[in-house]
Parts: C-alpha cells; structure tokens; sequence
C-alpha cells in the first residue's frame, strides 16, 4: 500500500472513533436522568456516584479518554510503530461494536 493511501486509511479511522465517541457522548448527554441505572461499565458507574449522580465527570473522563487514545495513535504513527495500523483499526472496530449497541439500546 502507498504511504498516501495509508495515512488517508489512519486519519479515517481515527475520524471513525471520534465521531462515534461524540456520538456516544451525545447519547449519553440525552439519558442522563436514567443513564446510572443503564450504565454497565463499572467505571463508569464509579465516575457518576463520585459526582453524586451527575454525569459531568463521566462526561468529560470519556471525552479526554478518546483525545488521549487519538493522540497517542498519531504519536506511534509518526514514530512509525509497526503496530499502529492494526490498534487503530481494533479500536474503530470496537467502536462499531459500540454504536451498534447505541443503537440498539431502548
């Protein structure tokens, strides 16, 4: 594969899982009155009962994870990590996986 149409591949993938990121923020921003009896990462539940039923800083610990993680996957691509390719396509597919879910959910 050229190194043109790699990086046009990356910076697609990476395009994928922020905008599904936004998407699940978005989803979560509009059942925030029943989201902590929805929510089934533990974590997440952790976040919400630290701010006492709010989900601001579920909110924001979400968004600043999926900045980190982008961020990162451009840092290994322009140190040419021979694995960064298949990461940031596992991570996309896992957001897939995650709209799917989304959309399906009541």
């Amino acid at each position: 594969m050229s190194l043109k149409k790699d990086d046009a591949i990356f910076e697609t993938l990476c395009f994928v899982i922020a905008l599904i990121s936004a998407v699940d923020l978005y989803w979560l921003g509009k059942n925030r009155e029943a989201i902590l009896e929805m929510e089934e990462n533990p974590l997440g539940r952790l976040l919400i009962s630290m701010d006492k039923g709010d989900i601001s800083l579920f909110m924001a610990t979400k968004f600043l994870g999926t900045m980190l993680a982008v961020y990162i996957l451009f840092k290994l691509k322009r140190f040419n990590f021979k694995y960064t390719m298949p990461i940031t396509f596992v991570i996309a597919i896992a957001q897939v996986f995650l709209l799917i879910y989304l959309l399906k959910s009541p």
